[in-house]
C-alpha cells in the first residue's frame, strides 16, 4: 500500500511512512488503497469484455445487445419465421402406457424375436411417414432407465442377435441413461470429477453401441438423436455439427432431430440464440408436412423463460414460456411452466393443467406424471398424487428423482400422521397409510399406524400392523409389547408367550422382554417359568423384576 505524501495517522496525528501504516501506534491509513484493488478491476473488467466478445463471436449480435443480455435484460427475438406457419396443438402419434409395460415385458421373459418385431414395426412406420418419429422414439426409450437389472438382459438379447439394430440401440439407450444418473442434476461446477468420468465413460459404451446400430441400420432416428446428444455433453463440437447436418438432412421432417438439434445449439453448451433460430428455420419447409416442426422458433424463448426462471424474475419467465407455445405445443414447454407456477408463483391449479398437458403430449413420459404428482400432494390429494407417482415409476424404473420425491413424500406424510395423531387419530391413520403404500418396507408407520387402531379400539387392524412391524424389525420391543396388549384381552398367553420366544432370540440381554414374557407365563399358569424369568430380568438389572421376585419368595 502507498500512503499520499501529506498522510497523517488517524489514530495518534503523526506523519505516516510509505507503508501507510504508523511506526508509532501501528495504525494504518483508512484511506489507502491496495493495488490489489486496481489490478482486480482491470482483470473483472477484462473478463466481462471477453466474454462480450465471444458472444458477438458466436452470436453477431452488437456489443450493446450482447452487454444487455449478459445483464439479462434484453430478450432475443425471433425474426426469421415466416409468417403463417401451420402450428400444431396435436399430440405426436406415439405409444401408450400399456405397450410400455409389454414391451419391458417381451425382454424379461426372453421373448427377443417378439421383440426384435415390435420395435422394428415401430421403424418401419417411421421410414414410412419421418412424422412418427416420436412413436418409435419412445417405443426404445423404454429402455431408457439407470436400473442396472437390465443390463444383463439387454446383454444377453444383443449376444442372440448381434447383427439387429435393435438391441444395440436399446442397449445405447440404456447406456445414456446410466451415463447421466451417474453424472447427477448437478451444475457442470459442482458435480465431482469421479461422476463426470463415470458419465463419460457409459456416454462412450453409448457412442460404441450407437456406430453399430447405424452401421446395421442407418435411418434410425433416435440413434443419430442420441449421437447429437453425447457429442454435445462431451464437448466434441466438431462431432456435434457433423451429427446435425447427417440427421437434418436425413429426416428433414423429424420434430425430435429438431429439437436434440436445437436443444444441442442453447448458449449453455456454447451456442447461441441465433443458431438455435437458424436450425428452426432450416426445418421450417418441412412444417406443413409436420405442424410440429414450427415450436423448434418456440425453444428461442424456452430456453430465455427458464434462464429467467433460474433468476427468479417468474413473471418474466411466464410471458416468455407462453410465447414459446404461440409457436406450437412441446411437452417441455408445459412442463417446464407447470413447475414455475407450482413453485414460485404458487398456483397450483394452473400448475396441474399444464403438467396433464404435459402428460397428453408425452403419455409415456415419466417427468409429466412426476410433476403431477408433487402438485396433487401439494392440493393434499394424497391418492391421485401417489397413483401418479407409481405411474412415473413404472415408466422409468430406477429413476433418481422419482425416488427421492418418494422418500419425500413418505416422510412427510408420516411426520403428517404425527402431527395428527393427537386430535385426530383417524386422519392420522389415514396418513399412515399413505406413507405405507408408499414404502410397505419401513416399519415404524405400522407400528403407529397400530398405536392408533389400539387407541380407537379396532383391535384386528392393530394386531395386523403390530405383528407386520415385527416382521420387519424382529427387535422392535414397543411392537411386541402392544401385540401382547391386544392378545391378552382374548387370553391368548401361549401365542403371547411366542412373540416374546422370537424376540428374545435376537435380544438375549432384553431384561424388560423377560418381565412381560414373566407375566404371560403367570397368567398362563406356569409360576416356575414365571419366576425363572423374573430372575433372569432382575439380574439384567430391571428393578421392577427384583420387586416382583421379593413377592414370590
Amino acid at each position: 500500500m502507498v500512503a499520499h505524501p501529506d498522510s497523517t495517522c488517524p489514530n495518534c496525528g503523526r506523519p505516516l511512512k510509505r507503508a501507510a501504516v504508523c511506526t508509532f501506534c501501528k495504525s494504518k491509513d483508512p484511506y489507502v488503497v491496495n493495488p490489489i484493488y486496481y489490478v482486480w478491476l482491470v482483470v473483472s473488467a477484462a473478463m466481462v469484455v471477453s466474454m462480450a466478445g465471444y458472444r458477438i463471436y458466436k452470436t453477431g449480435e452488437s456489443i450493446f445487445i450482447s452487454f444487455k443480455r449478459m445483464a439479462g435484460s434484453a430478450v432475443y427475438e425471433v425474426t426469421l419465421a415466416s409468417a403463417g406457419l401451420p402450428i400444431s396443438r396435436n399430440p405426436a402419434p406415439s405409444i401408450q402406457i400399456e405397450r410400455v409395460a409389454e414391451i419391458r415385458q417381451m425382454l424379461k421373459d426372453g421373448r427377443e424375436i417378439e421383440l426384435n418385431a415390435a420395435l422394428d414395426s415401430y421403424q418401419k412406420a417411421f421410414e414410412g411417414n419421418h412424422a412418427l418419429d416420436t412413436a418409435v422414439c419412445d417405443a426404445f426409450y423404454v429402455f431408457d432407465t439407470p436400473q442396472t437389472s437390465y443390463e444383463g438382459l439387454l446383454s444377453q438379447w444383443a449376444e442372440r442377435f448381434p447383427t439387429l439394430y435393435q438391441p444395440h440401440l436399446a442397449m445405447a439407450v440404456y447406456y445414456h441413461a446410466v451415463g447421466w444418473d451417474k453424472r447427477g442434476a448437478r451444475s457442470a461446477a459442482d458435480t465431482p470429477k469421479a461422476a463426470m468420468a463415470e458419465m463419460e465413460y457409459y456416454l462412450s459404451m453409448t457412442e460404441e453401441r450407437l456406430t453399430e446400430a447405424l452401421r446395421i441400420n442407418p435411418n434410425l432416428v433416435l440413434g443419430h438423436s442420441l449421437l447429437i446428444s453425447i457429442y454435445n455433453a462431451m464437448g466434441k463440437d466438431a462431432e456435434e455439427n457433423e451429427a446435425i447436418e447427417k440427421a437434418c438432412a436425413l429426416f428433414p421432417d423429424s420434430f425430435q432431430i429438431g429439437v436434440a438439434a436445437v436443444w444441442a445449439k442453447q448458449p449453455r453448451w456454447g451456442g447461441s440464440y441465433a443458431a438455435m433460430e437458424k436450425l428452426a428455420k432450416r426445418m421450417e419447409n418441412a412444417a406443413v408436412r409436420n405442424p410440429h416442426l414450427t415450436a423448434l422458433y418456440g425453444f428461442v424463448y424456452f430456453d430465455q423463460a427458464n434462464i429467467l426462471a433460474r433468476n427468479e424474475k417468474f413473471k418474466a419467465a411466464l410471458a416468455l414460456y407462453e410465447k414459446a407455445m404461440t409457436f406450437g405445443d412441446a411437452c417441455d414447454f408445459y412442463l417446464a411452466r407447470a413447475k414455475l407456477f407450482h413453485y414460485h408463483l404458487k398456483d397450483d391449479e394452473s400448475a396441474l393443467v399444464d403438467a396433464e398437458r404435459c402428460i397428453a403430449l408425452r403419455p409415456t413420459v415419466d417427468r409429466g406424471y412426476r410433476m403431477k404428482s408433487r402438485i396433487l400432494f401439494a392440493l393434499e390429494d394424497f391418492e391421485g398424487a401417489l397413483e401418479t407417482l407409481w405411474t412415473a415409476a413404472s415408466l422409468r424404473p430406477g429413476d433418481t428423482e422419482t425416488t427421492e420425491w418418494k422418500q419425500w413424500a413418505y416422510k412427510s406424510l408420516f411426520h403428517k400422521g404425527h402431527n395428527a395423531f393427537k386430535e385426530d387419530r383417524q386422519a392420522a391413520i389415514t396418513y399412515y397409510s399413505f406413507a405405507i403404500e408408499i414404502d410397505g418396507e419401513q416399519f415404524e408407520p405400522l407400528y403407529w399406524r397400530g398405536v392408533a387402531y389400539l387407541k380407537e379400539e379396532q383391535w384386528d387392524e392393530a394386531r395386523w400392523d403390530f405383528d407386520k412391524a415385527i416382521e420387519l424389525n424382529p427387535t422392535h420391543f414397543e411392537s411386541v409389547r402392544l401385540i401382547d396388549a391386544v392378545l391378552a384381552r382374548e387370553k391368548q398367553w401361549e401365542t403371547i408367550i411366542g412373540y416374546w420366544d422370537r424376540f428374545l432370540e435376537y435380544e438375549p440381554e432384553h431384561a424388560e422382554a423377560y418381565l412381560e414374557r414373566s407375566g404371560a407365563h403367570y397368567h398362563n399358569g406356569d409360576r416356575e417359568s414365571a419366576v425363572s424369568d423374573l430372575h433372569t430380568a432382575c439380574d439384567l438389572g430391571n428393578r421392577k423384576a427384583c420387586s416382583l421376585l421379593s413377592r414370590f419368595q
